[in-house]
């Protein structure tokens, strides 16, 4: 008899791993009236602090309790124990508005008196300490205690920049440490996360973000005039709320279940994040630049194209300009309007560009259109800005963004490398800036389709547990079915295809009319596949229905490892916000058990390669992990990697595959 397909971590679908997590239903339970009473007498706290010297830190640290909360940002340093809260300014500020565009200031320097030493010695005594703080992975990186002051009229912003200075080691080495925000995070994956919104949630006090309190300030003053005191208590009433919320966020994650998920694979990946942000991934200036000016070159040529055949000069970037030139000028039937003027937008100049009834010109101009906005995009998105990130080793250092989606997968920022498209040929060439460092190559790793894997192992149908059993192709199997050959007929290349679109469909909860029009087929058609699929892979239906009853019967769904995400819109009377919750359930559910499964191979690779000099974990972009490897070392670390990607994680029913490849330039490693 077939195995039922059940969504619940308690049930024997979720044993295959049940050792992940050693006291999964072990966690201890609070009742919720104590949890009310210890944020009550917490939110209602004095909150005393002193103000003290860089040079005497270090002693008053050591006198603390051995559990400490930190805060940091431009101001200083606030240190709380939960009964003392000690306060370290920053007197940098004074030649923060100097009318510079951008300033680099030190946080931790002391302009009277330049010691370094100092800053040293608090850094050793607070890694002797158990450490509480926000977006701890930012005091875990080596040389992160600068900032970067944008200066923009009257709106200012603040970024971690990279200390030039490497004599001088400012780096939290905690052993223990609890991180405010990814708790949080854990807690409610698209919840606000900032520090004054969990203070919010959980205390119910409000206190305004940066951005919002000295926006006011500066109306009135100079940044480098606002008083001691006032900067001290935004410092002070952080750190001290910081403390306070570990004791509170740890009991909501053991009353949730969510607690070994938070110690056991978000709070283990904050190092590996924070060491690959380290350790950045070269680029080839040079090679940006050329391409940048190739760009321009193509943009100048269309434009020039664009203005000859409109028979005038005119500003291409402006739609309103644009639609008067296409549409009452050239006299090109309108496709589409807004409320105040002619659409330009893609899908119009599409049509424009396909419509054969039209002129060679008007065809033409429409072409060129298209392809301008696409080389500016890839310009102002991609060749100009990733250049301006790159440090003096030409490294660029992305920041991961562990709380960045809901799902559970990885974002990235400054630069954004997850939105860098992929298979296409614009993506590949610039990928082709990022390199490997003299001496050494890329590898990198993915995994083979996981997503589909993940479904055939929670669905436990007998048909894909079978493909990937004998590592069959799926898609082939699919077309087989779909298009109804037998073993000796070849399926083509377009049928493929299709059944790799309608394999990933079924995943995303595309409808028959979604499908249609993807594949540009009837919906009929479209209809006819999905339900030729659910007949040869009966358990994917059931294991969809289940998940949907689920995230109804709870307003949440959790991945086979236990993260969690509360589904908004279940419980909705609108068909298309219903569905539109169903769809996000169910990619929870596959996409979140993938990106656990990442997140727990890349801790097992950090342990394992931490300490080795001959190679660096540089990227996780999408399912991609991306290495730097001495010259001379790659089979060894290929077979290596291959092995701790392929068996970390077993799953009962379905293996994982996991692909490599080697090369001097990302661009070439798919």
């Amino acid at each position: 008899m077939e195995e039922e397909a059940k969504y619940d971590r308690e049930n024997p679908i979720y044993n295959g791993i049940s050792s992940f997590y050693s006291n999964k239903n072990n966690s201890e339970k609070f009742d919720i009236l104590n949890i009310l009473d210890i944020k009550k007498e917490i939110s209602q706290k004095n909150i005393d602090y002193k103000i003290v010297n860089w040079n005497e830190a270090h002693e008053i640290i050591k006198k603390m309790e051995n559990k400490v909360s930190i805060f940091e940002n431009i101001f200083g340093l606030s240190i709380s124990d939960g009964s003392e809260n000690i306060v370290l300014l920053n007197s940098d500020l004074e030649k923060v508005l100097n009318g510079e565009k951008t300033v680099q200031i030190n946080l931790f320097e002391k302009m009277e008196n330049n010691d370094s030493e100092n800053v040293f010695k608090i850094y050793e005594e607070l890694n002797k300490k158990e450490i509480i703080a926000y977006n701890i992975k930012e005091y875990m990186k080596k040389h992160s205690n600068y900032f970067d002051v944008i200066i923009s009229g009257k709106n200012y912003s603040f970024s971690p920049l990279r200390n030039k200075d490497t004599e001088i080691d400012y780096t939290l080495r905690c052993e223990n440490y609890f991180d405010v925000m990814i708790a949080s995070y854990v807690l409610e994956t698209e919840g606000e996360n900032e520090i004054e919104n969990i203070i919010k949630d959980e205390l119910g006090i409000e206190i305004a973000p940066f951005e919002t309190e000295f926006q006011k300030e500066r109306r009135k003053r100079n940044f480098s005039e606002l008083s001691d005191e006032i900067k001290a208590n935004f410092l002070a009433i952080r750190g001290f709320y910081i403390y306070h919320l570990e004791k509170i966020l740890k009991i909501e994650l053991k009353n949730n279940g969510l607690f070994d998920v938070y110690e056991h694979l978000e709070s283990k990946l904050i190092p590996v994040l924070a060491q690959m942000e380290e350790n950045g991934i070269k680029i080839d200036k040079k090679y940006f630049k050329d391409f940048e000016n190739e760009l321009n070159e193509k943009i100048d040529k269309l434009i020039s194209n664009i203005h000859k055949i409109a028979n005038e000069e005119f500003n291409i970037d402006s739609s309103q300009q644009l639609g008067e030139i296409l549409f009452e000028k050239m006299q090109i039937p309108v496709v589409k309007k807004t409320k105040t003027r002619y659409s330009t937008d893609v899908e119009v100049l599409e049509k424009i560009a396909n419509n054969e009834e039209l002129s060679d010109e008007k065809r033409e101009i429409a072409k060129n259109l298209l392809e301008y906005r696409a080389f500016k995009k890839l310009l102002s998105t991609y060749i100009e800005p990733i250049p301006q990130y790159a440090d003096k080793d030409d490294r660029i250092h992305t920041t991961f963004n562990q709380n960045g989606t809901a799902t559970g997968r990885l974002s990235s920022a400054n630069p954004n490398l997850q939105n860098i498209p992929v298979r296409t040929d614009d993506g590949i060439r610039i990928r082709t800036g990022f390199v490997a460092k003299s001496g050494h190559s890329l590898i990198s790793f993915d995994y083979s389709q996981i997503e589909l894997r993940v479904l055939a192992e929670l669905s436990k149908d007998k048909n894909l547990i079978f493909a990937y059993k004998e590592d069959k192709d799926l898609h082939d199997l699919t077309a087989r079915k779909i298009f109804l050959k037998n073993d000796g007929e070849k399926v083509s290349r377009e049928e493929r295809s299709i059944a790799k679109v309608i394999n990933f469909s079924i995943l995303y909860g595309k409808t028959n009319f979604g499908l249609s029009k993807e594949l540009n087929i009837s919906v009929g058609d479209a209809a006819q596949y999905i339900k030729t699929y659910f007949e040869e892979y009966p358990r994917v239906q059931k294991f969809l229905d289940i998940v949907t009853e689920t995230a109804k019967l709870h307003s949440f769904v959790e991945t086979f490892f236990g993260t969690r995400r509360y589904i908004k819109g279940i419980d909705s009377q609108n068909k298309n916000i219903l569905a539109q919750a169903i769809r996000m359930a169910v990619n929870t559910v596959v996409q979140g058990t993938a990106a656990n499964v990442i997140k727990i191979v890349m801790i097992k690779l950090y342990e394992e390669l931490k300490n080795d000099e001959n190679i660096k974990m540089l990227l996780q972009v999408h399912d991609e992990l991306i290495f730097e490897v001495k010259d001379g070392f790659e089979e060894t670390y290929m077979t290596k990697i291959k092995d701790i990607m392929e068996n970390t994680v077993k799953f009962e029913k379905v293996p994982l595959k996991a692909n490599g490849n080697i090369a001097k330039n990302w661009g070439l490693l798919k």
